[in-house]
């Protein structure tokens, strides 16, 4: 069976927007508390890894470390707890908050004895430039705007990642990241020629500011924002973030404005992503012809 663009493009979008899409908790979240049993204040940090949808990571309060348990995200809800052992007796410390941008505020249950407020923030100067950041650029050759994706894991002092522009996409070589300067590179053939493209830039919180070289081709601006929260609408208590479009989405399947694409530009995107996407709507059409001869089936 085969279908047309149109099809194609609304059958995703529809797909996509009937998921919940989460936040990306990654990175360090510090906070801190009264201790009283000691008088005094003591520094928490959890350190969130976030990957193919699975939270994990520690907390650290004093010099205690927990490897955290039943972590997840569900849209811009963060949870996770850990246990603790009190004269012989566990107590369940359960941590849940709602993530706006670098922040994130919720409560935090101990056990059934009580229930008390929680705020974090995530480290910005600190240092840590895991997660996903966005940015756009207008191509002069279609000429449209491209959006571009960088996904970063940063573990034991190391930087990896990818670079996503337009229906390119690279693995980042040559990445560091060093009192909150984050660089990076690729290279691109143009032509027959390697042309080595150079990030880099300072790290503010959610936003990094810097400059791109295109080697002998000069030197531009460069401004990306690290995914925070598709947070509910604002009520008047914090900052509103605009929750991701379908069109935001697609995107990250290399399929960027796929309503208005044309059959042209469709053939152009990578055939795997292109196949796994006919492969995908071509299972949901079948699931939805098989229901309908079932219910024409049914007595009546």
């Amino acid at each position: 069976m085969k279908f047309s663009l149109g099809a194609i493009a609304l059958l995703l979008a529809a797909f996509l927007t009937g998921r919940s899409f989460a936040a990306d908790p990654s990175g360090t979240w510090r906070w801190e508390h009264q201790d009283p049993a000691i008088q005094k204040k003591v520094k928490d940090v959890l350190k969130i890894k976030y990957e193919n949808g699975k939270v994990s990571g520690t907390y650290q309060g004093g010099a205690d470390l927990h490897e955290i348990q039943k972590a997840k995200v569900e849209g811009n809800q963060l949870s996770w707890e850990f246990k603790v052992d009190i004269g012989g007796n566990t107590l369940n410390v359960a941590f849940s908050g709602k993530i706006n941008g670098d922040a994130i505020k919720g409560t935090v249950t101990l056990g059934d004895l009580v229930e008390l407020p929680w705020t974090a923030k995530r480290d910005g100067a600190a240092g840590d430039p895991s997660g996903t950041w966005r940015w756009e650029h207008q191509d002069p050759a279609t000429p449209k705007t491209v959006k571009e994706v960088l996904k970063i894991k940063y573990e034991n002092g190391k930087v990896s990642g990818t670079y996503q522009g337009g229906g390119d996409f690279h693995e980042i070589k040559e990445a560091r990241f060093e009192d909150n300067n984050l660089s990076w590179e690729y290279t691109v053939d143009i032509d027959g020629n390697s042309l080595n493209v150079v990030f880099s830039g300072e790290i503010s919180g959610a936003v990094i500011k810097g400059t791109v070289s295109f080697g002998a081709l000069g030197e531009f601006p460069w401004t990306a924002k690290r995914d925070g929260a598709a947070v509910e609408p604002s009520t008047g208590s914090g900052p509103e973030v605009e929750q991701p479009t379908a069109a935001a989405l697609l995107y990250e399947l290399n399929i960027p404005n796929v309503v208005a694409k044309s059959l042209e530009e469709w053939s152009n995107i990578p055939p795997h992503i292109r196949e796994a996407v006919e492969f995908l709507l071509q299972g949901e059409l079948e699931k939805l012809e098989a229901t309908k001869e079932k219910e024409k089936k049914k007595p009546r």
